[in-house]
């Protein structure tokens, strides 16, 4: 049985995230994400379709980088998940306000 405190949120269909050990499953096949990266995505699919900068997403990462430090982040986050499924495409990047997560 599960504790009450051991709980996952369903994000999207494909999208399983496990707060308790954070953890994030992608079509039911675990994501490997460093506890940096987990955080991004967290932050991104916890609002599907609000935009986050690279400030917002190093406030929920815990972290004080380079804003580029943060794409070369979600550049490893992608191809994490493109490794389950190569059509993933539900982090967009949009030019000069930051990154979404689009639900597919």
């Amino acid at each position: 049985s599960i504790s009450p405190d051991h709980r996952t949120r369903p994000q999207s269909s494909a999208l399983r995230i496990d707060d308790a050990v954070q953890a994030l499953y992608w079509q039911q096949r675990k994501v490997e994400l460093t506890l940096t990266q987990y955080w991004i995505v967290k932050t991104l699919a916890d609002q599907p379709g609000q935009a986050k900068n690279a400030e917002q997403l190093m406030h929920a990462a815990h972290l004080c980088v380079e804003p580029n430090t943060i794409s070369a982040h979600l550049k490893t986050i992608r191809e994490r998940f493109r490794a389950i499924d190569p059509d993933f495409n539900c982090i967009k990047t949009e030019r000069g306000i930051g990154y979404r997560w689009v639900e597919v």
